[in-house]
C-alpha cells in the first residue's frame, strides 16, 4: 500500500507541476495565496516536472517486477515522452492526455499486482 501512495503522490506532483508549466489560472492562484508563488518560474517547474516524471517511472518500473508485466510501464513511458515533448508546444491539452496514459498504467499496474496476490495477503 506504501508503494501505491507513493506512486499516485508522484502522479499528483507532476500533474500539479505540468499545470504551473502550462500557466494554468487555478493553480497559479492556489499557489501564490499559499506563499508559494516564487515556484512559478520555469527555472524551478522545468527541471521539477521532468524529475517527477522519471521519477514516476522509476516507482512503475518497480513496481511492475511484482508482477513481471511490462504493457504498463510502457504505456507509462510512451505517456511521459508525450507529455514531456508536448510541454514545449502550444498543444497543452496533449501534455495532459500523456499524464492520462500515465495515470492508466499506474492503475494498470495496480490490478496487475492486485490480481497477483493471494487471497490471505489482501
Amino acid at each position: 500500500m506504501e508503494s501505491l501512495v507513493k506512486q499516485f503522490g508522484t502522479l499528483f506532483a507532476t500533474g500539479v507541476t505540468g499545470a504551473c508549466c502550462l500557466g494554468l489560472p487555478i493553480i497559479l492562484g492556489a499557489l501564490g495565496s499559499v506563499g508559494l508563488g516564487f515556484l512559478i518560474n520555469d527555472l524551478i517547474l522545468l527541471p521539477l516536472f521532468y524529475g517527477l516524471l522519471a521519477w514516476n517511472l522509476w516507482v512503475l518500473y518497480r513496481r511492475n517486477q511484482v508482477h513481471a508485466r511490462r504493457a504498463p510501464f510502457w504505456l507509462a513511458v510512451v505517456g511521459a515522452v508525450l507529455a514531456g515533448v508536448t510541454l514545449w508546444t502550444p498543444l497543452s491539452i496533449v501534455v495532459f492526455v500523456g499524464l492520462i496514459l500515465i495515470l492508466a498504467g499506474s492503475i494498470w499496474d495496480f490490478t496487475l499486482t492486485r490480481k497477483g496476490r493471494p487471497e490471505s495477503a489482501c
